[in-house]
């Protein structure tokens, strides 16, 4: 009967033992994570007021205007720019441009959650993807140049030399080699803004360019209709071509690869 309760009493403590291990164990762990639930709060508290939006802010409105500033001529409302502020208004500088515009949109540093922010992405994607619009940017890019790639030639339109056309191409490489649609749609889609349209633009101009570039260098840059038979049979217009685009390279520290091949 003494060992029974005994044995009893044994074991009721060591019950209660294993139950005040566990409580133990599940407080601290508990504690572990709350502990790091706050630091994590701490962080994003700290990320959001360490943000300079007015700096941002004004980061993205100056690429904006210097992008309008290569396009049009004032007053255009839809893309409007500050007097002292001046660009080239050449096409692979206008690619470039662009480019910066894209690159601060997905820099961490960019409050994307201001107005400034989201009135960038409506201009993207609004004015600026809109090909009807003849001074905007997909105009510039899928119809403006284009159509120097034409075989032929319209009557009447200026034809480009092989060392133009080529630094034209570099352009179109650029942004090619510089498209990152994931990191674009992504931090915007986190800040709750769309730029679809720009990007299906985008992804619409790259490959009709990138072929135009290819052709018009098979087709030995001759004024007539595409013939691939051309194709290697002008080592000196090559030359030129080639040469154009590592002029514009070189300015940019030779940050494209070359990818047309006769």
């Amino acid at each position: 009967m003494f060992l029974s309760i005994l044995f009893a009493l044994l074991r009721c403590l060591a019950l209660v033992v294993v139950e005040m291990i566990f409580i133990c164990i599940f407080a601290f762990f508990s504690h572990v994570l709350a502990t790091d639930i706050l630091l994590l709060a701490e962080d994003v508290r700290s990320h959001l007021e360490n943000r300079d939006c007015n700096t941002s802010d004004e980061n993205l409105r100056l690429k904006r205007e210097i992008v309008c500033a290569s396009l049009v001529q004032p007053p255009t409302p839809w893309c409007n720019y500050s007097a002292n502020v001046t660009a080239s208004e050449d096409w692979p500088n206008q690619a470039v441009y662009m480019q910066a515009v894209l690159d601060a949109l997905v820099l961490p540093t960019t409050c994307l959650d201001t107005n400034e922010a989201s009135d960038t992405v409506s201009w993207l994607s609004g004015p600026q993807t809109n090909v009807s619009e003849s001074s905007s940017f997909m105009s510039t890019w899928q119809i403006f140049q284009v159509q120097y790639y034409d075989m032929p030639r319209q009557p009447g339109e200026r034809i480009e030399a092989p060392d133009t056309l080529g630094r034209k191409c570099w352009a179109f490489s650029y942004l090619r080699q510089l498209w990152n649609e994931t990191a674009l749609s992504g931090a915007l889609v986190k800040a709750g803004l769309d730029a679809t349209p720009y990007i299906k633009a985008t992804d619409l101009a790259i490959p009709l360019t990138m072929t135009l570039c290819s052709e018009v260098l098979a087709n030995c840059f001759v004024n007539a209709s595409y013939d691939p038979s051309r194709n290697g049979t002008c080592a000196g217009d090559a030359a030129l071509f080639y040469l154009g685009f590592q002029r514009e390279n070189a300015l940019r520290g030779f940050i494209i690869d070359y990818p047309f091949y006769a």
